[in-house]
């Protein structure tokens, strides 16, 4: 059934359960976590926090004695009878629209900005202490559950009052335990600093990704962590969102630079959350190296444009740097050649010695055909055994000959492949701008068929084309 629950909320037994509130047929039943989500077109109800939301609409809200919340994101988009109790609201409205954690005792500041869905994971709930609107703090047990409708909220939120079950200081005991636990092995850092800038906690995760020991960290302005432009630019980036509450960082997951301890420059994400006290604000940084994430793209991005055997240019490359080399000829008025280079006698190798011996010998022929050609000159692998030359700003068609019999000479120097001596040659057609075509595709025939010529005349050898 659409906006029904995935995720079971175990509770530890005692007399407030939601069974003992319902009656005997209804018994066998978890209603919270059974409940069904209206769409707020049908029920005609729309929070302000988030219009489009799917609403809960079931008689067991009213007869459970839990607090009942559901958010978008970290926002309360639904709080039932019970939770306005418990908070001392008076009124849905005084919650409706506001992030979860300005419910959430200060002291839980550093466990609220790792997000909802960290709590999602613990089962068995999370002992912390609900800041009502007088100020009074209740005890209770939290069980977070991750929502799969898209179309409604993300997470449900239960708070059970287990003030009256658990003695203060053991209760105390547990928490503080699991909220260092939970700090202790997530993977990401978290930093705490004042309204200076002072970092006053830092997780280990902190220590291993950015080097330093707590001890070197605390008391410190959090700017250490920050290479230019951001190391200078960080105190008064703070003191302007104090002085005018302009949000640029806070709430939201940015991509910035970290510097570590040995003054490396690294990738990082980082989430920003402002915690407000008496004694005045503090801010918790959650941050993540995303430095594997980054390699990987660069990697994906190169393979989109590279041979991943020799790391040369591919086709998609070769068309593109053909057409601008032939773009700038153009307006040059230059002379421009493409070179198309098919191995001679290069399937023995493989049939013979291996593909290990083949691949050994394509990277080396990639190698000394750059060696041949200037640092302005294009060489790409269209694959197989194939190769092409983009040569630009040439001083006379005779070029393209000289730089082609060098290709040859070099290239049919033997290769020591780990399986024995590889000996190959080089068959090249040339076709010459504006001579033989002035667009790409004209240029790719001519040369083509020049390289196949030399093919029937004998092999490793170069051929201009003629019409």
């Amino acid at each position: 059934m659409k906006g029904v629950m995935t995720k079971a909320i175990v509770h530890p037994p005692g007399p407030e359960t939601i069974g003992d509130e319902l009656t005997p047929q209804d018994q066998g039943e978890s209603p919270a976590q059974d409940l069904p989500l209206a769409d707020s077109s049908q029920s005609g109800k729309k929070h302000p926090a988030d219009p489009g939301c799917a609403v809960p609409k079931s008689p067991y809200l009213d007869l459970i004695s839990n607090l009942v919340c559901f958010c978008r994101g970290e926002t309360v988009t639904y709080v039932n009878p019970a939770g306005i109790r418990m908070l001392n609201a008076v009124m849905s409205e005084n919650v409706i629209g506001r992030p979860f954690s300005d419910f959430v005792a200060p002291d839980f500041g550093d466990l609220m900005a790792l997000g909802l869905e960290t709590f999602a994971r613990e089962e068995i709930g999370t002992p912390l202490k609900l800041a009502q609107l007088t100020g009074t703090l209740v005890e209770v047990n939290m069980v977070v559950t991750a929502l799969q409708d898209e179309n409604g909220p993300d997470f449900m939120i239960e708070c059970r009052d287990v003030s009256e079950l658990l003695k203060i200081a053991e209760s105390n005991r547990i928490r503080e335990q699991r909220i260092k636990n939970i700090l202790n092995t997530v993977g990401e850092a978290v930093v705490t600093i004042d309204t200076l800038g002072t970092i006053k906690s830092a997780n280990p995760a902190a220590e291993n990704i950015f080097g330093y020991s707590r001890q070197e960290l605390m008391g410190r302005n959090v700017n250490i962590l920050m290479p230019e432009p951001y190391h200078s630019e960080h105190d008064g980036y703070l003191f302007h969102y104090l002085s005018t509450g302009e949000k640029k960082v806070m709430g939201q997951v940015r991509e910035l630079q970290g510097r570590r301890k040995d003054g490396s420059v690294f990738p990082i994400e980082l989430a920003v959350s402002e915690l407000r006290e008496k004694n005045g604000s503090s801010f918790t940084g959650v941050v993540r190296d995303i430095t594997a994430r980054k390699l990987s793209e660069e990697r994906i991005k190169f393979l989109a444009h590279h041979d991943p055997l020799t790391g040369l240019p591919n086709r998609n490359l070769f068309d593109d740097r053909l057409q601008h080399a032939l773009t700038r000829a153009h307006r040059e008025n230059a002379i421009a050649a493409l070179m198309f280079i098919d191995l001679d006698h290069f399937k023995p190798i493989n049939d013979n010695l291996g593909h290990e011996a083949g691949d050994f010998v394509l990277k080396g022929v990639a190698g000394r055909l750059i060696e041949c050609v200037r640092n302005s000159d294009t060489v790409a692998r269209l694959g197989g055994d194939e190769f092409v030359v983009i040569l630009e700003n040439l001083a006379e068609s005779g070029d393209a000959g000289r730089i082609a019999a060098s290709i040859i000479k070099s290239l049919t120097l033997p290769f020591q492949a780990a399986g024995g001596e590889c000996a190959v040659g080089a068959s090249i057609g040339i076709s010459l701008f504006p001579f033989d075509g002035e667009d790409a595709e004209s240029l790719i025939k001519s040369a083509d068929s020049a390289m196949y010529k030399v093919k029937e005349q004998g092999r490793n050898n170069f051929m201009y084309y003629q019409s």
